[in-house]
């Protein structure tokens, strides 16, 4: 194909299986605020990474939110990252890798 027709040959790389990265689970407990679910979502919007689950509930009589997100990380220190960033979020009392 390469000799017949050129133009039509790509270059290519194929991605390992561990490019995908490791699926984790973070727990985040805040104290309830309008605005707080973008402003986690955003940490890890930088981070480029996506969400693949995610669920919130929230306390009214303490105030707080609690929200769990699945999330795929390329390494630890990816996730240390985001873990320091997330609890770095006003109103975030703790951001903490589940399991």
């Amino acid at each position: 194909m390469r000799e017949v027709r050129a133009e039509r040959v790509l270059q290519v790389e194929w991605s390992s299986a561990t490019a995908a990265g490791l699926r984790v689970e973070i727990a985040v407990t805040a104290y309830d605020r309008r605005g707080l679910v973008r402003d986690l979502t955003d940490v890890l919007a930088l981070e480029r990474l996506s969400i693949e689950a995610m669920s919130t509930t929230t306390d009214r009589d303490a105030g707080t939110a609690h929200v769990r997100l699945t999330v795929p990380v390329s390494n630890l220190e990816q996730l240390a990252r985001v873990l320091h960033r997330l609890g770095a979020v006003p109103n975030v009392i703790q951001a903490r890798r589940e399991r």
